[in-house]
C-alpha cells in the first residue's frame, strides 16, 4: 500500500512515516503542494494521503484541493492531520475534498482503526 505524507516539518514527516510503515504502508513524503503533486504523479496506486493543516505559506486545504483535481484520486483516502480541533477544521477539510480529519500525533493503534474504517488499509 502506498501512502503520501505532506508536512513542512521534517520531524513530523518522519514520525508519521514511521507510524505508517508499522501499519504496512510504503511511505513517500512531500513538504508542500508542488512536491505533493509531483509525488502523486509517480504513485498511480496511492491509497492514502495525510496532509498537515499548516504548511508554511499555504494550508493543507490547498494540497487537498490540488490532489483532488488530479486524475486517479477518487480511490485515494485523503486525510487532513492536525493538532487543531473544532467543527470548522472538519467542515473546511471535507469541503476541500478530504475524507476525514485525523489528530496529530498519529498513534499506531488508534490510527489503524480509523484508517481501516475509512477503507485505506
Amino acid at each position: 500500500m502506498q501512502a503520501l505524507v505532506v508536512d513542512d516539518d521534517p520531524i513530523c514527516r518522519r514520525v508519521a512515516e514511521a507510524t505508517l510503515v508499522k501499519l504496512g504502508f510504503s511511505v513517500h513524503t512531500a513538504a508542500g503542494v508542488d512536491e505533493a503533486c509531483t509525488r502523486h504523479a509517480a504513485l498511480p496506486d496511492l491509497r492514502l494521503a495525510l496532509v498537515d493543516w499548516h504548511l508554511g505559506d499555504t494550508t493543507g486545504l490547498a494540497v487537498i484541493r490540488a490532489l483532488r483535481q488530479r486524475i486517479r484520486t477518487h480511490r485515494t483516502c485523503i486525510c487532513l492531520f492536525t493538532t487543531e480541533t473544532g467543527r470548522t477544521v472538519w467542515n473546511d477539510a471535507i469541503a476541500a475534498g478530504a475524507n476525514a480529519v485525523l489528530k496529530k500525533p498519529l498513534d499506531e493503534a488508534d490510527r489503524w482503526y480509523e484508517l481501516a474504517r475509512l477503507g485505506a488499509v
